[in-house]
């Protein structure tokens, strides 16, 4: 029996892994017909939705906020502040007087801005319907909203939702003006215009009884900064399903129309299964790597910029495994300058340094006590409850709560959470303690190494090796 897991989280693996897809025909066919094999084609996400994922699946998003504002409104206001807000938290922001390209048609771009979008935020101003290339943003926004599940975050500033919705005041006068001119897009603009203002959003009145825009703008920041933690990096919304054990591929009991998605870093283990082809999950390239690594080493998106050059050094070495990018992240959080330049110097003291080696230098420098528990977890309790876990481990030592959150701070533990337990297994197992295939690894490789007669070492989980102590 070949026991394998499917994994959900296909970042998670390093660079090494391999993954292939078997799914069942979906056409109507006999019961007994054999599933055919297909081939899946890993992609980090880099949309906010499977609806974007599966319609622009090619496209690099290159920000991670788009502005729509009208220039001679909030230009050198409310949204120069809002944008120096985005960028202090280390945010790429199309703003068109900085972003558009000389001579570069003024539509076109913009569109092409919006797709290359996470989500965008509209500053809804007095005179913003009086601008047609306002209106036009708008609709795209709105039809990509309908269509991909773009993100759309409105800011009514100085303006009633109400207003906006039913077409009142000056933007009825805007909309009037447009109508008079012949243009055809108009009704477009109107149905985008009346449907953002249905949205949720922040209403910035201004006056001495409203609150101050900073204020505003601080809340803003942090809802975005909220909202693209929450995507960046999540996988797609279908359900996988784990599998525990399958006999030699055996997806006989899976009905049509059925996925089964396995990894493994073993390539033979897809060839005794007969499957037609193999994928290598890919890297994460430098960008992708950088605001992962900056997640963990910042909590921001992009490292600042007084650390961007050694943010580039670590991103370097970790060549694109996002585990060793959580890892490195995660040990420098909160770190001195001082401190980052004195961990380079330590990888290089290897020409080109292994993930192995990135990952054990994390070990190391942990005391005896999370040295312990780290070896006591990986080769004994991988999948099990916290609880039982932390129960467990307390009988032997003390502090080992303590150690348990520490590792998981480093990342060199993690819990799983099961959002809908899709098996009685998930149900059962509250909290699991997860360790990477690596890591887990690397943890045994250290034990092995302890001495080459079992019985002189640490601890023992195989069975053979118990046996010949015994």
């Amino acid at each position: 029996m070949a026991a394998l897991f499917c994994s959900l989280l296909l970042l998670s693996h390093n660079q090494y892994s391999f993954m292939a897809a078997a799914a069942s025909s979906s056409s109507s066919s006999s019961s007994s017909s054999s599933p055919q094999t297909v081939s899946f084609h890993d992609q980090i996400p880099e949309q906010l939705s499977p609806a974007i994922a599966s319609s622009s699946s090619s496209s690099r998003l290159k920000h991670q906020v788009f502005l729509s504002f009208r220039g001679e409104d909030t230009r050198h206001t409310f949204t120069a502040h809002l944008l120096i807000a985005l960028k202090d938290k280390g945010m790429n922001v199309f703003f068109d007087e900085e972003t558009l390209e000389k001579g570069e048609q003024l539509s076109q771009a913009l569109s092409r801005a919006i797709a290359a979008s996470y989500l965008s935020i509209i500053v809804l101003s007095v005179g913003y319907a009086s601008s047609k290339s306002c209106l036009s943003e708008l609709s795209d926004i709105m039809h990509r909203k309908d269509t991909q599940g773009h993100i759309v975050l409105p800011i009514f500033y100085h303006v009633d939702p109400s207003d906006v919705r039913n077409l009142r005041g000056s933007f009825k006068t805007s909309f009037d003006e447009h109508e008079s001119n012949r243009l055809h897009q108009v009704q477009r603009w109107k149905s985008a215009f009346t449907e953002v203002g249905k949205l949720k959003g922040w209403h910035i009145e201004g006056g001495k009884f409203d609150r101050p825009e900073p204020e505003y703008i601080k809340d803003i920041v942090e809802d975005v900064v909220k909202k693209l933690m929450t995507s960046k990096f999540r996988s797609a919304s279908a359900k996988f399903v784990g599998i525990d054990q399958i006999d030699c591929f055996g997806v006989k009991h899976f009905g049509d129309g059925s996925k089964i998605i396995v990894t493994s870093r073993d390539r033979q283990v897809f060839k005794n299964g007969g499957v037609d082809k193999i994928h290598d999950v890919r890297k994460l390239n430098e960008n992708d790597s950088l605001q992962l690594f900056s997640t963990f080493a910042f909590k921001l998106l992009n490292p600042p910029a007084d650390f961007r050059d050694l943010s580039n050094k670590f991103i370097k070495y970790a060549r694109g495994s996002p585990l060793a990018l959580r890892v490195l992240g995660s040990k420098l959080y909160k770190k001195s300058r001082k401190e980052w330049e004195s961990e380079v110097d330590k990888l290089k003291e290897y020409s080109q340094p292994k993930i192995s080696q990135i990952l054990r230098s994390s070990f190391d420098e942990l005391d005896e006590l999370d040295k312990n528990i780290f070896l006591d977890t990986v080769t004994f309790f991988k999948g099990t409850c916290k609880e039982d876990v932390e129960k467990t481990l307390s009988c032997c030592y003390k502090g080992a709560l303590c150690g348990i959150s520490n590792l998981i701070g480093k990342c060199l533990l993690e819990i799983k959470h099961f959002r809908e337990p899709t098996d009685l297994l998930q149900r059962l197992v509250s909290e699991p303690i997860d360790v990477h295939d690596m890591l887990e690894e690397m943890g045994k490789d250290i034990v092995r190494k302890e001495s080459i007669d079992p019985g002189k070492r640490s601890r023992l989980w195989g069975v053979k090796d118990v046996y010949q102590v015994l």
